[in-house]
Parts: C-alpha cells; structure tokens; sequence
C-alpha cells in the first residue's frame, strides 16, 4: 500500500466555489513505466456527469489538469412515446419534445440524439439562443428526462434513440413528425369547410341571380325556409346542423389522421353515425308527409325568423321547442368532443352511445306527434282589396292562402277588431265539414282607417296560430323629399310632378286649397309607374292644402303640399 493521500471531486467550472467529494486514494507506482507513481482511489457513491479534480499531498493540494467524466454505468433506456408525435412550432419549423428513460446523466454535452438511417443528430453544447438545436437536462428529474429543443424539421416516422459518452446507446423508440403544428388541424378543418359552404352559396346565387346585398337572406331561405308557409322548416334544420356536423368532423379526423399521423387511410365511420342520420333524414321526410296529410301549420309572422323553429302560428309550443333545444345541445356536444381530442391520439370519431339514439327518437317522435295532434293553422298566399265604400265606410279583402277560419278574429296594425267589425265570407273550401278554407272574404266595417297608407292584418284562428299579411300588397305612396311638397299660390294652375309608387292610367286626383272646406277635381298626367303630373288650380291663400290620389279600387294616397305666396 503506497502513501495515503485525499482525492478532490467537484462539480461545475473551475470559478466555481462549489462544495467538493473527499475520497481517500494512495500513491502507487505505474508498473508500465519505471520510476513513475500514479494516484489510485475508487469512485464510491459519485453521480454520474463531469468533475474537476484536485489531491492533496502532504497538506498542499494539487489541481489536475483536465476533468473526470464519469458516466453511468448502466445501460440507456428510452421509455415508449405517448403519443408518439410530436409538432413543429410552424409549418416547416423545428420540433420541441421531451423523451424519458434511465439513466441519461447530468451532462447534455455527453449525450448525442441518433435517428436510424439518418444518423447523429447535430446539437449544440449548450441551450445558449432561442433557436439552437439541443439538448436539456430536467433538473428535477437527472438523468431521467431529456427535452429536445429546435430539432430541424423532417417529417413522417422514424425511430431515434439516445447515446451517453461512449456507453452503448439506448434502444430505439418510434415517433412520428406532424406536417402541421397542432392548432393548424382546426384552422385547415374550418378553411375546408368554408371553402364548402362557399361553393354551395355560389351556387345557389348562380342559380337564382341574386344579388350579394339579398344573398345571406336568400341563402337562408334556399337551406331552411318551408315555400308552404313562408317560415323555417325545424326538421330542415335539424338535419342540415347534423349534416354539417358530421361533416366537419369527418374533415377535421381526416386531416388528423392524414397531416398528423401520417395514415393515409380512409378514417372509418363511427358505431351509430349512420342510424343518427338516417333519424335526422327521416324526421324530415315523414314531416313532409304529415305536412301533406294534416296540412301545414300557420304561418305566424309575415318574415320569417329563428322563431319559426320553435313555434307553431306564431305560439311557442313545447314539443318543438324540446326537438329544437336538443338538436343545439348534442350536436355542438359531438362537434365539442370531436375538437376537444389531441389530433395525435384522435384516430376515430366518438361513438354513438347506445342510449342517445332512443332519446333522439323520443325526442323525434315528440316533434311529429305534435304536427299530427295540432291542427293546421292559417297561411295568407295572396290578399287582394275587392271594394272600397267611402260613404258606408266598409273595404272589403279577398284572402287565399291555407286554413282560414270561419271563425277566426282579425287584427289591424296590432288593433283587435271587434266581432261586428269584421264579418267573414266563404269563397272556397275544400272541406265543406269543417271551418277551414282556402278562400275567404272579409268585410271591414268604420275602415276609414285603413284606406290610406299600409296596414298589417293578422288573422288568428281559434286554435290561437296566426297568419300575418302587409294590405295593401301594392299600395299606392307618394314620396315626399326632404324640404317637402310646395307650390306657388294666387296663379291660375300650376303642375306639380309627382313620385312614389303603383301609378296608372286610372288614377284620379283631388286638391283641397287652403281654408277650402270641399276639394276640386285634379288633372292627372302618368308618366310613368313611379312618377305622374298633376295640374291644379291652388288658390290664393298661403299655407298647406292636401293633394290625394285615388286608385281604381278607392284606396288612397295623401300628401300635403305648402302653398306659397309671393
């Protein structure tokens, strides 16, 4: 045993003042060369990573030159990768991505990340700028987890592995690239789905010649509105949100599959998909066939509106309100459920569970009961003014449309007429045994009122449906500029040139001047459907006189027009 002496191990720079390992060792002499002496001591209980050196020899310590490496002396294994891929910071970037295992050790600059067939990969010693490629230590767990920053971008599967030093390298692990980060799967769903949407919006404007000023509106009514009733159909929209639901998420796993995970494979369809649909496309052709059968339910509003989905003749009623509420709630739950999962791991839709198609049922059978139980309700096709009694003071109005009551009570401008002011005649029915008929006149009596100007008419059966129409459909207007309607006063006539709409070869004119308590006949001159000259005599006196237009069938339009004189 040669002589005693104390062995130094610390960690970190030379600078650095970290606390030192003594392990005991002895001078001995080198038996390959004669006269020299080396240092022997054993590595008891030191970590694996790099140590600088120092011995202390009779009270004087000596530095080392160099460093000690001292490297596991276990093999390296990578644990499997869960999920296996891994995403690029951009399109074309580099990967970031944590491996685990055992026995890494401490020191990055030791370690070297190996892809099969493509070799070592090159890293920097250190993680000094934000884009170096390298590798990182996790200081709560040494030597177990690695993080992988900036490797350049590849793509596809591959297999790659870890080596320590000059140990054997650890076993390989497959991983696979994505093409495109995370996010972008749901950005490329929706730009698809959109380009979609797009094609069939040109279409439809292509087919009908619309404007883009009409096209959202007659979008909506090309996908949802019932032409019967002039409202949006809730199975049309039960079935076009399942349609399109299925189909995002169809897209949406595709490129999951195919941009992701690399499996360019047709994605299956998921256990009970197709019966989903097939309740959504039979809720709406048997509502059709109820529709044919029972007839049609009112009309409600004169526009149709979201309204329409959940209400009958402008009255909610529950059955459809249930049918329209669950639509909403378990379609955005498949889409929720769909975006919700990693595109890694996602290699399926969701199924079906087996109690949500009874209760889509259910719900489905509800809907149609309701349709079959409830009578049909009012829907107002054409509305014509037949006479006009100014001395009586009565106008009567021709109505055609779907199920109009005998017995229903009337509304103007949100007014409830009553019972003796209204009186209802049948013109046609299809049914004489029951109260409902396609055509109906209705005399209104002290309609003074609603001679002149626009009016809404809102009919409501006895069931409460209401069916709601703007009379007259073509009113005759003037249209009165900005600085009003002015004449010169105290000449013998003068000719004011008039706009609006509805004009024709049968209107009749009045002015009543200033203070007149009759009104003189007017000479009408048309121009056009839009424009028309009247020739009057105004008067002498200074102020405001009216003009009124008289249609053929006695419905009028007025105007005040401010005499002036000089």
């Amino acid at each position: 045993m040669g002589k005693p002496v104390t062995v130094y191990l610390r960690t970190g720079s030379e600078k650095d003042n970290n606390p030192s390992k003594a392990l005991t060792g002895a001078i001995v002499g080198d038996a390959n060369t004669p006269g020299s002496r080396l240092i022997d001591f054993r590595l008891a209980d030191v970590k694996p990573g790099r140590y600088f050196v120092s011995v202390d020899i009779d009270g004087k310590n000596y530095a080392v030159p160099g460093e000690l490496r001292v490297i596991p002396s276990r093999d390296v294994h990578l644990d499997e990768l869960k999920p296996n891929i891994v995403y690029p910071d951009k399109v074309g970037g580099t990967f970031t991505f944590d491996l685990s295992g055992q026995n890494f050790g401490t020191e990055p600059k030791d370690m070297t990340l190996e892809i099969d067939g493509a070799g070592p990969v090159r890293t920097a010693v250190a993680c000094v700028a934000p884009t170096d490629a390298c590798i990182q230590t996790d200081r709560n767990l040494p030597g177990q987890v690695l993080t992988v920053r900036n490797l350049p971008n590849r793509q596809g599967e591959a297999r790659l592995r870890v080596r320590v030093g000059n140990s054997p390298a650890s076993n390989f692990v497959p991983i696979r690239f994505s093409l495109i980060p995370k996010s972008y799967v749901r950005l490329v769903t929706l730009t698809i789905v959109g380009l979609l949407a797009l094609t069939i919006v040109a279409v439809l404007l292509a087919g009908q010649h619309l404007g883009l000023t009409t096209a959202g509106r007659s979008i909506a009514n090309a996908l949802l509105l019932d032409q019967q009733t002039n409202t949006f159909s809730l199975s049309k929209f039960q079935l076009l949100l399942w349609t399109g639901a299925s189909v995002f998420a169809y897209i949406y796993l595709f490129l999951c599959r195919s941009l992701v995970q690399w499996s360019l494979e047709i994605p299956p369809i998921p256990d009970g998909l197709p019966n989903l649909l097939a309740l959504s496309v039979g809720t709406t052709v048997i509502s059709a066939g109820v529709t044919g059968i029972r007839g049609s339910k009112g009309a409600g509003p004169e526009s149709p509106s979201i309204a329409d989905l959940f209400s009958t003749g402008g009255m909610i009623v529950g059955e459809r309100f249930q049918f329209f509420l669950w639509t909403i709630v378990a379609v955005f739950g498949f889409v929720g459920i769909v975006l919700v999962n990693d595109p890694a791991t996602l290699v399926t839709l969701p199924p079906i569970p087996d109690g949500f198609l009874p209760l889509m049922g259910v719900s489905a059978v509800g809907y149609l009961g309701g349709k079959l139980a409830r009578k049909p309700g009012p829907v107002i096709k054409t509305l014509g003014i037949i006479n006009v009694d100014e001395a009586a003071h009565t106008m009567t109005i021709a109505l055609q449309g779907e199920n109009l009551s005998t017995n229903a009570t009337f509304q103007v401008d949100d007014q409830l007429l009553r019972a003796d002011l209204a009186k209802v005649s049948v013109t046609k029915s299809d049914d004489p045994t029951s109260d409902l008929n396609t055509q109906i006149q209705v005399l209104f009596r002290e309609a003074d009122a609603f001679i002149a100007g626009t009016h809404s008419l809102k009919i409501i059966n006895p069931d409460g449906q209401i069916a709601v129409a703007t009379f007259p459909m073509d009113a005759m207007t003037i249209t009165v500029p900005d600085g009003g309607l002015s004449v010169k006063g105290g000449t013998e006539e003068v000719q004011l040139q008039i706009t609006g709409t509805s004009f024709d070869d049968k209107v009749k004119a009045t002015w009543k001047p200033v203070g007149a308590d009759a009104p003189t006949a007017a000479t009408v001159t048309v121009v056009s459907p839009t424009s028309l000259i009247v020739a009057f005599r105004p008067g002498t006196g200074a102020g405001k006189g009216q003009l009124v237009l008289r249609s053929a069938a006695g419905l009028k339009a007025i105007a005040e027009v401010m005499v002036v004189v000089v």
